[in-house]
């Protein structure tokens, strides 16, 4: 809707049906990265399953969509003494919207209003923070938070206003 292009993270079990989603977001500029094979702690698994957890999703998007994947991002923020182990360029993230504690499933019982006051939290918290050079962590996977990419004025926001000055 305003041409901005993002970073999607995969977990594995996600890759197999939404191909199709995969590659139209390749075809927008966006960049289709590694967020692990079953989004386990990595600081707590052995060197084999890293390995397992890293090369699976690669090879995966690779055969089933034809992309490279060149990124990873660890599980939970959970990378503590294992960066020599992945093998690939690690991406964090400077905020969390923390969407996650508002998704649908985990609050069905809350009002319209109520829902809407928890959009208007995340918006304020992005737009408060977000400057230039800042990775915004946000979950493709719950419908909340499309709705807040949808609610909040893009023009005013801070993150659009750092792509717009590079």
């Amino acid at each position: 809707k305003n041409g901005a292009t993002a970073t999607f993270f995969l977990v594995g079990y996600n890759i197999e049906k939404n191909v199709e989603t995969i590659k139209r977001a390749a075809n927008m500029g966006c960049e289709i990265a590694n967020h692990s094979l079953s989004h386990k702690n990595l600081m707590k698994i052995t060197s084999e399953e890293i390995s397992e957890q890293v090369k699976g999703p690669n090879e995966l998007i690779k055969s089933l969509a034809g992309v490279d994947i060149k990124l990873f991002r660890a599980a939970g923020g959970n990378f503590d003494g294992v960066t020599d182990k992945i093998g690939m360029p690690l991406i964090q993230w400077s905020i969390d919207t923390e969407d996650w504690k508002y998704k649908d499933a985990a609050h069905k019982d809350r009002s319209e209003e109520q829902r809407n006051a928890d959009l208007n939290k995340i918006a304020n918290r992005v737009i408060e923070k977000a400057d230039k050079g800042d990775i915004v962590l946000m979950h493709d996977i719950y419908g909340f938070t499309a709705d807040f990419l949808g609610a909040v004025n893009m023009t005013e926001c801070n993150i659009v206003k750092c792509v717009e000055n590079g």
